[in-house]
């Protein structure tokens, strides 16, 4: 951890000792009493704090915080056929440290539909690879996250005006390192599940204005492709 995110509530009550963060400060930081660490409120500001009392059992904290955001995600959004659950627990990890501000999980017609009833969805225990991700990246922001049962009801909940880039290995031509972006623009990056878009998909995405492009000649993983092509996005927006 870059930076310890907490909820605003939890820093005014007392903490368990045995929550990960607090041995994280206690064991991996060696934090003594009054020793100060880096902290932030999750989509809120950052600041300090330090162990102000401990006991056997709970740690209370001192904090002094930044009077306002000072941070902002990038205007990326990302389209995932949603992947296997382990899978989609990296790319929701990574793609949140890279700082895109939006993704958006559909389910696919080559995809396994049984992972829509995956336990990271049950009392939204995806957030948890958000917020690893954003202590990463040392930042307290998360993305939007939305989930759709298909291709089309993603679609339908985009703004088609921004720039729209599928990946594929089959019928695109053009490679995504050859890509021109305005630095001002807000790309929206669509990466299918692991068996890729169906030809149906294709379709759809063309009738939406997508860009067809690929990553090399290589079949990557989808979390790969996914780190990858905004990577790739990013320093075409001269962010990296």
């Amino acid at each position: 951890m870059n930076i310890i995110l907490f909820e605003k509530d939890e820093l005014d009550r007392k903490i368990s000792i045995h929550d990960p963060r607090i041995w994280h400060i206690r064991k991996i930081l060696d934090c003594k009493k009054h020793e100060k660490f880096d902290i932030g409120i999750l989509n809120g500001p950052k600041g300090q704090a330090w162990i102000e009392a401990q006991d056997s059992k709970k740690v209370k904290l001192g904090y002094n915080l930044q009077d306002k955001i000072r941070e902002s995600l990038y205007p990326v959004t990302l389209i995932i056929g949603h992947p296997r659950p382990q899978s989609l627990k990296k790319i929701f990890r990574e793609t949140t440290a890279l700082g895109v501000s939006r993704i958006i999980i559909a389910g696919t017609d080559l995809g396994e539909k049984s992972y829509f009833s995956s336990k990271i969805w049950k009392n939204k225990k995806y957030r948890k690879y958000l917020v690893e991700g954003a202590q990463q990246a040392h930042s307290t922001l998360l993305p939007a996250v939305e989930r759709y049962p298909n291709l089309e009801s993603g679609l339908a909940n985009i703004n088609d005006e921004h720039n729209l880039i599928a990946l594929d290995n089959v019928q695109a031509t053009e490679q995504l390192s050859q890509l021109d972006l305005d630095s001002n623009s807000q790309p929206i990056l669509a990466i299918g599940s692991e068996r890729g878009w169906s030809d149906r998909e294709i379709k759809i995405l063309k009738q939406h204005n997508f860009g067809l492009f690929k990553l090399g000649t290589r079949i990557l993983r989808t979390e790969t492709a996914a780190v990858a092509g905004i990577t790739l996005i990013l320093e075409k927006l001269q962010i990296l």
